[in-house]
């Protein structure tokens, strides 16, 4: 682009906040692809009842490599001679403008299929990011971080509460504590009920809502299910 239309795409670019850096670690490369190794963990230790009693070592297991590939994304748009020459209505200007905020369309919707494939695409353990059968490298267990039914008072501390039952690979608690709830506009209003009323919402008991102030809300413009709601740490 000439100079000018650049600094137009780019204040088109930036002119709202990115949403995928809310819920996720922004990482960045300089090779064509980055790969992670995951790892095993160790069982919790045992009692040694005598001091001449040999020590028991624990094999590291190896986990399940991730790869991440990266690719390359590039668009531009042609104007023919004449309209360049009798640019009359500003109509130039508009179209680096929009070609802005179509690259932060693509970014966006590319993150927000983490969420929207959370339920059918398997991850690199075999199984969808949500589940109830993930399994473990270091135990014969599975787990599970999946929650069935519509977001409610009760869904919801059902969530909570297992999240912080959530194990490592081998079986231990590693004690998460969710502090943020994701769900699409389309629950923006019922979630904002739950977290903020002062009493237990859709209830004619006058108990207190303990989930009041307990999270923060976060709406996700680029979710696609209008049931699907998330907990996060």
């Amino acid at each position: 682009l000439e100079p000018g239309l650049r600094t137009v795409f780019y204040n088109a670019y930036n002119e709202l906040a990115p949403q995928y850096s809310t819920v996720f670690h922004i990482k960045s490369s300089k090779k064509h692809a980055e790969y992670e190794l995951g790892m095993g963990n160790f069982t919790p230790w045992v009692e040694r009842v005598n001091e001449t009693d040999n020590v028991t070592y624990q094999k590291f297991e190896e986990g399940l490599e991730r790869m991440y590939v990266h690719s390359e994304f590039a668009s531009g748009f042609m104007i023919g001679k004449r309209l360049y020459e009798d640019e009359l209505y500003n109509i130039i200007n508009k179209m680096p403008e929009d070609l802005g905020r179509a690259g932060r369309t693509k970014v966006e919707t590319d993150a927000a299929t983490v969420f929207n494939n959370a339920f059918s695409v398997n991850g690199y353990d075999g199984v969808p990011l949500i589940a109830e059968n993930h399994p473990l490298v270091s135990s014969q267990d599975v787990a599970s971080n999946q929650i069935n039914g519509a977001l409610s008072d009760i869904t919801l501390k059902q969530a909570i509460t297992l999240m912080r039952s959530t194990t490592d690979e081998a079986g231990k608690k590693v004690v998460l504590r969710p502090d943020i709830l994701v769900v699409p506009p389309a629950l923006e209003w019922y979630a904002t009920e739950l977290l903020k009323s002062p009493h237990i919402v859709d209830s004619a008991n006058n108990n207190i809502n303990s989930l009041a102030g307990r999270l923060k809300l976060f709406v996700y413009d680029y979710l696609e299910d209008d049931d699907s709601w998330f907990v996060m740490d």
